[in-house]
Parts: structure tokens; sequence; C-alpha cells
């Protein structure tokens, strides 16, 4: 007997695979309370009524969120911008009829601060940076030399011009002072180079030359910590996306900060030096085949460590919309963002849109809630449960929950290589929360078998990969004897393998069997 002779039972079998396979997110049973928008209510007509009464419509519930709030209105787009340290003063830059301008003004409404215009020039001004009592201002500008030459103004005196620190003989960028506001640390490229440095200058006692910071190789964008002691800085050594280093400046020890293929820019410290807020580009948002500066940008937050040990970075803000250069105050995050269309200043609390809640359960709450919304933001899902991730990972088992139900928002999402990062940390790092360990295994099985697949030549070499992911998934479910769900899982990841890959009739049939075997099973599993 043949496949073909059993026309009902394949159909029924395939819609079933169809069914069980779809990915969702694992969550605890009663915890999620339904679509967190409710805009109608239930109208029951009286006996004999031909129409039914009128009722009021309810307004949407209002999501426990932090919403990113606009600062500046500018309808020319915002290019840079600086903070003080105590968030009175904000310097921001933009181009309007051929010029560059820099304004200054106050994000804090009760400050009356009057916006007036700091500079402008025909060149191209950027990078601004400002001292930590707001009274001196750093930009990069390109009047006196097209590669860029750091100028210093004093803020206050309306009579104050420009000096400029740099020549034409090096290539300057990214100005920050340090927190006494006597030295300016900055980037530079000089002649025959083709990397950026480090270099600090001193500004008290008119020292003539940038003096080389030593960093263990190249740097670009540096950030001085609030107690002057670390410089956090971006390099390409060992990606060429660039990742985050921190190097002391008394010893000259540099260890890691962030590792991997994201691109990282703009680092900036928190206040009280516990975090470094940072941009990275991680996906691809245009859908255009790359990650660029073009995608949107995320900010994202890790607590520092002087250790030579990577730590896991967390988004504060959605993918999107697109956000880029923060800054801190000592309460509020800054950032620039095309969220309406035009660059423009917006500020979050410091620990962006997701608040922190009591405890995990509480948190993981959250998190499904926001997964329940119509119409659905996957993003903001996804930032949820990095929150969960981010401040109760060691409560159990919130956090494995968490990880996995990131990893199938990936997985739906069609961003597989995430997806699997993802899979992986649930299994590897979280292996004691079951069911979601083993199913992220099993998600994983099938990642790997496809991409073998794909890098496979010939049937005997395809037959291979399939068998290899036969034998991983029944190790998988033989050390989950009691879980059925588990064995269901795998039986399913299989069966959709052979569907997909095998395509022949021999495939479709053991296909077939296995969810058979799946039906058979005394507690079928919910969908995955």
């Amino acid at each position: 007997m043949t496949i073909f002779d059993q026309p009902i039972r394949l159909v029924h079998c395939l819609a079933l695979c169809t069914l069980l396979a779809l990915p969702v997110a694992c969550s605890k049973p009663g915890i999620v309370k339904g679509p967190a928008t409710r805009d109608s209510t239930t109208v029951t007509s009286s006996p004999g009524s031909l129409y039914p009464p009128k009722s009021k419509p309810t307004s949407p519930l209002p999501l426990p969120i932090n919403r990113p709030v606009q600062i500046t209105f500018q309808s020319d787009t915002v290019l840079y911008a600086a903070m003080s340290a105590d968030g009175r003063r904000m310097v921001y830059v933009f181009t309007d009829s051929g010029f560059s301008r820099v304004w200054i003004g106050s994000p804090d409404p009760n400050q009356l601060i009057l916006p007036r215009q700091l500079h402008h020039t025909t060149g191209n001004l950027s990078s601004p940076a400002l001292s930590q009592d707001g009274k001196w201002m750093a930009f990069v500008g390109t009047d006196y030399d097209a590669k860029g030459d750091i100028y210093l103004v004093e803020v206050d005196n309306r009579k104050s011009r420009p000096r400029r620190l740099t020549g034409r003989d090096t290539a300057d960028g990214a100005p920050c002072f340090s927190p006494d506001g006597r030295t300016l640390y900055f980037q530079q490229m000089r002649p025959g180079e083709a990397m950026w440095h480090l270099v600090s200058l001193g500004l008290s006692n008119g020292s003539p030359q940038p003096l080389l910071l030593e960093v263990g190789g190249d740097g670009a964008f540096p950030a001085i910590s609030p107690d002057g002691k670390i410089c956090a800085f971006i390099s390409v050594r060992d990606n060429p996306s660039g990742d985050i280093f921190l190097t002391h400046l008394e010893t000259g020890k540099t260890v890691p900060v962030t590792r991997g293929t994201d691109r990282d820019l703009f680092p900036v410290w928190s206040r009280d030096g516990q975090y470094i807020y940072f941009c990275r580009f991680s996906l691809d948002t245009n859908r255009d085949g790359s990650v660029t500066p073009g995608d949107n940008g995320v900010i994202y937050r890790v607590r520092v460590r002087t250790t030579p040990q990577i730590h896991q970075a967390y988004p504060v803000t959605s993918a999107s919309y697109s956000a880029y250069n923060p800054m801190t105050t000592e309460s509020r995050l800054y950032f620039l963002s095309t969220r309406r269309g035009t660059g423009n200043v917006w500020a979050l609390p410091l620990g962006g849109e997701i608040p922190r809640r009591t405890d995990g359960q509480a948190q993981m709450q959250l998190a499904q809630e926001l997964s329940s919304l119509v119409p659905r933001d996957d993003h903001l899902t996804i930032l949820g449960y990095y929150k969960v991730l981010e401040a109760f990972s060691g409560q159990k088992p919130f956090g494995g929950r968490a990880a996995y139900a990131i990893a199938n928002l990936y997985e739906r999402m069609a961003r597989p290589n995430l997806a699997k990062m993802a899979y992986r940390l649930t299994s590897e790092s979280f292996g004691y929360t079951q069911p979601e360990a083993a199913l992220s295994s099993i998600r994983l099985t099938g990642i790997g078998a496809r991409r073998d697949w794909k890098r496979s030549h010939g049937i005997i070499q395809r037959q291979q990969v399939l068998e290899e992911a036969h034998r991983q998934l029944e190790s998988i479910s033989s050390r989950h004897p009691d879980r059925p769900r588990i064995e269901a899982q795998s039986r399913i990841q299989e069966a959709r393998l052979l569907m997909d890959l095998g395509r022949d009739s021999d495939s479709l049939l053991k296909a077939t069997r296995l969810l058979d075997r799946v039906v058979g099973t005394k507690s079928t599993p919910r969908p995955q």
C-alpha cells in the first residue's frame, strides 16, 4: 500500500501538521487577560425589538507602557544634539537655507530658557558636545578643513567666536568633555592612516598638540565616565561593524563590552555610571537584504563591568521606529528619532518604553498583555519580553519563558538568525526551564537541518542531513519521557523536515506516520 491509497488520512495529517507547527509564545495558562484594547460592548436587545439599543463605545484601555515624548518640533531634520549633565541645556544642529545652524534651548518646559542660535556656517557642523556645566560647547566644523576640525565656543558669551583647536593635517571628530571640563577627548585620523584613533587635548594649559590615547588599537566615539576614570569607545578591531570597549585611563587596561556582527554606535554613560547606552543596528527593517544605518536603530543599554567578560545588552526602544544618538540626564533618556517623519529630539524614562514591575510574574504578565494587542505589535512585544530578561532572568521560570517567547516572535517575523540566537539562549542558559529549553533544542535542530540541507550536494548528503536530524530529535525526546508535549513536538518537527526537504513519497509516508503517532498520544500538545 502506498501513500496515495490513503488520501483522506494524508489531507487530515497535513492539516494537523500545519496547525500544530505554528509558532506561538509559550505562556502559563491564566496569565494573559486578553486583548489590551477593546472598542465595543456586548449588546442584547429586548424581545420584540427590531433594532438593538444603542450603546456607548468604550475607549481603548491605555497601555501600561512609557510612550516617547517629543521634545523638539523642528520642520527641518535635527541632525545632531547634545545635553548638559543636569538636563537644563540642550544644543541641536539642523540645516536651513544652505546653513548649518546650532541652537541652544532647554528640554525641560519648566526652565525659562528661550531657544537661540549659537552659531551658523555655510560648512558642515556636526557632533556638538556640552561640558557638564553647560558653559562650553565643542563641535566639528568644515569651514577650514573639509575633513573636519574641532572647535570650542563659550555658550553664555554672545560675543564669543568659535576657536579652532585642530589643523588641516588630520581628520577630527566626535568630541566629548572630561567631567571637570579641562580635557577634550575626540577621534582623529592622521595622514597615511586608515583607522580612527583616540586622542586627548588639555584645555586649561593650552596644550598645542593632542596626545594619543593608548587603547590597544583603533577607537572612535569616545565617552568618559562620570568619575572621569574610564573611557568607553567604539572599535572595529574584532568586528568591522563596531563593538564597544572600555579602557581605564590610569592603567590603560582595555576590555570589550559588546561583541558580534551588530553595528554599535554612539556610546554614552548614565549619570550614575552603572550603564552605557548606545545605538545598535541589528535588524533589516527596510528589507533591502542588509543591515545598514539606513535601517531603524534601537537604543540599548548594558550594565558596566570592568572584567573581560561580554555582558548582555538589552533594548529600551522599539525597532518599529528609528532611535539614535542617545543622551542621558539623571532621570531621562533623550535621543534622536524620525518617529513622525522628521528627525527631532525625543525622551523616555531611563528604563525605556517598558516599565519595570515588582517581580518576574508581573513583568511576564505585562509582556503577555502586549502580545495580545490588536493590531499586533511584535516589536513592542519583544521589548516587553526583553524587560523580563533584563530585570528578572534569575527568577524561575520567567527568564526561560521570556527568551523562548522572543525566539518564537523572531521566527514568526522571518528573522531566523535572531530566532536561532534566542533559542540557543533558552536551551543553554535556561536549561532548567522545561519544556521551553527542550522545545528550543527541537527548533534549533530544525533550523540547523535546513541550513545543512542548503549546503549539501547530492541525494546521499541530503539523506544524511535528515538522518542526523532524526537522531538529534530522538535524543531530545528520550531525555524527557514524562513530557508527551516534547515528544510530540519532536515528531512534528521531523515531519515538517520530511515534508519540506524530503518531498518524495517515502518521506511523505514517514511524515504521515509520525503525525499519526502525535494524534495517538494521550496529551496532544498546544500549537507551537
